[in-house]
């Protein structure tokens, strides 16, 4: 990969701070705050000139894509980086912290280990911390540099899976997915040129909170799959688990097609399920579907891959809630995931 790490410059000054105030990146960041010019101009000049830290750009085909920043601490580095949204999802990250550890190495030998924070439903970018070798102790992610050995620079990944998801439930499945093939992970929003750049032979969505665009689900010509823990067309939408209870309506797991609606595309695989609310608290029934729905997707992964299945349309108008109906639902009653549902019915 024709790619590098350069310190920045006073030239980078507003490039940096078209990054730093990208939407995504504000939401991944522990402070949402969008920053004012001024208030970067002046931060900015200071952190050039400070000895304990240093900002870097990194390139990749002579074209500045991405930034990562450090901050040194005794033996210790705690670091920081972002990638640009028409560059993400295709391996920059892990690659970008791979040459971070290797100037690290070479510039400051005396740092025997980084570190970095990630929020908890930042699934893709705690996914690259993992893979580029780094250990997670409490949402914070760890790399001994004397004990690393194996730092060989990896190529973009193209073709294969590209995984959507914002849980970190989703990661058993990705995790076991990395062993059959190929996987990009990704949990901010899709964008066609990224899909292009990337050119998944599927894509797999599974607890992701975006909507895919029609322009995105025509240039995949039918090969997007979600995974859904409902009984579709029963309870599309938001906690299906729970709204079946409520609405006394079929149970069950999904694997569909996307297409334009929202869990209305034709069904590939489906599985019903029956609870005895008695026995079950809202948490156990979401985890059964969830193991349920992993288990036949591994059950049938050759064929969704090949796709080498039969598909037919949803029957019936089903069902459909939203956030603001479970909002709703909780400002009139007292609820909790731990709330065993048979005792829950009752109160309703």
């Amino acid at each position: 990969m024709d790619a590098y790490l350069r310190e920045a410059t006073l030239e980078d000054m507003e490039l940096l701070f078209h990054w730093a105030n990208d939407p995504v990146v504000r939401k991944s960041a522990f402070s949402e705050k969008v920053f004012l010019y001024e208030e970067h101009q002046n931060w900015f000049k200071k952190l050039l000139d400070r000895t304990d830290c240093r900002q870097y750009i990194y390139i990749y085909k002579n074209e500045a894509i991405g930034q990562a920043r450090i901050e040194l601490q005794e033996d210790k580095a705690e670091i920081d980086y972002s990638i640009c949204k028409e560059k993400r999802c295709m391996g920059h990250g892990e690659y970008l912290l791979r040459l971070l550890f290797s100037k690290v190495k070479e510039d400051f030998p005396y740092i025997q280990k980084l570190t970095a924070k990630a929020k908890k439903d930042n699934t893709a970018s705690r996914q690259v911390f993992l893979d580029a070798g780094y250990i997670e102790k409490y949402s914070c992610f760890e790399l001994e540099i004397s004990g690393v050995t194996n730092q060989e620079s990896t190529e973009i990944i193209r073709g294969g899976v590209l995984f959507l998801t914002n849980n970190n439930n989703a990661l058993v499945l990705y995790n076991w997915l990395k062993e059959k093939c190929l996987v990009n992970i990704y949990s901010d929003k899709l964008y066609i040129e990224q899909v292009v750049a990337l050119n998944p032979t599927i894509i797999l969505s599974y607890n992701y909170n975006y909507i895919i665009n029609s322009e995105i689900i025509e240039y995949m010509r039918g090969n997007i799959i979600n995974l859904h823990i409902s009984y579709l067309p029963w309870n599309r939408g938001f906690s299906p688990n729970i709204w079946s209870f409520i609405d006394r309506t079929p149970k069950g797991i999904t694997i569909h097609q996307v297409d334009s609606g929202l869990d209305t595309g034709k069904i590939i695989y489906q599985k019903e399920y029956q609870f005895t609310p008695e026995n079950e608290t809202f948490i156990s029934t979401y985890n059964k579907l969830n193991e349920g729905i992993v288990e036949l997707f591994k059950e049938h992964w050759d064929d969704i891959f090949s796709g080498r299945y039969t598909m037919h349309e949803q029957g019936g108008k089903g069902s459909y809630h939203t956030m603001k109906d479970l909002e709703q639902l909780k400002s009139h009653i007292e609820f909790d995931w731990s709330d065993n549902v048979g005792e829950f019915l009752k109160k309703l």
